[in-house]
């Protein structure tokens, strides 16, 4: 089988671990249906952790802090969804990132919904060991 390329239009080998590249080329909806799978971000593969990889998508599932409308918690679960749709290759800046990146979905922080001062804690403590790594992290999550 030839090996992916976001440029050609994705894998031609439906298991996305074996794309005969060094980078995780998200795969081709031609091969995987976009709505099957676990939902990771953009269908990256799922790592446990930061090592090895240039960039990391992680969530940060948390509104403890919400006084009004709660729910931002699921908003990282819900980004990953519907990344199901994004395409490896931008035909409009021609950007092709996952040919030049290792990157991966890590998962979520494991806050404490009860918490916030834990929580905090947490997340500073899954940060360090992000980027003890030299990964960069791409945070899905709650901002305000």
């Amino acid at each position: 089988m030839a090996p992916c390329s976001s440029r050609t239009g994705g894998c031609l080998n439906p298991d996305r671990r074996s794309s005969g590249s060094r980078y995780n080329v998200p795969p081709s909806a031609e091969f995987v249906a976009r709505v099957s799978g676990i939902p990771t971000m953009a269908k990256l593969p799922h790592r446990e952790t930061a090592d090895g990889l240039d960039a990391a998508f992680i969530g940060v599932p948390i509104d403890t802090g919400t006084s009004n409308r709660p729910g931002a918690r699921f908003g990282p679960r819900q980004i990953r969804v519907e990344s199901a749709m994004l395409r490896a290759y931008n035909s409009g800046t021609r950007a092709a990132p996952y040919e030049s990146l290792v990157v991966a979905d890590i998962g979520d922080v494991n806050v404490n919904v009860y918490d916030l001062k834990d929580t905090c804690k947490r997340i500073r403590e899954a940060y360090r060991k992000i980027l003890a790594t030299g990964c960069i992290p791409l945070t899905m999550g709650e901002s305000s």
